[in-house]
């Protein structure tokens, strides 16, 4: 998986935390999970989170940059483990 890929995966990830207006630890923690999971030191966490909550990332622009329907599913599945991370899945979310 590419930097480019890797960076729009966390920031959707990030998105999908965001979504329910709260801020859960468990939520934080999946996504620092994915970080890790990535031993990227390149890939630059707080400002790509700066980007989300100012909202300067797009949806549209990080889902274009997954190329592959397996990197597609992948930020779908990892979207999704996000916001059930809390045990709080509502339609927000």
């Amino acid at each position: 998986m590419t930097d480019t890929e890797q960076r729009a995966l966390v920031g959707i990830s990030l998105m999908a935390a965001f979504a329910d207006g709260s801020n859960a630890d468990a939520e934080r923690n999946r996504i620092r999970e994915l970080l890790e999971s990535f031993q990227n030191p390149s890939l630059n966490a707080l400002e790509l989170c700066r980007e989300v909550l100012l909202r300067r990332a797009r949806l549209s622009d990080l889902a274009r940059q997954l190329t592959t329907s397996e990197a597609r599913l992948l930020a779908y599945e990892m979207a999704l483990g996000v916001c059930d991370a809390d045990g709080h899945a509502n339609d927000a979310a």
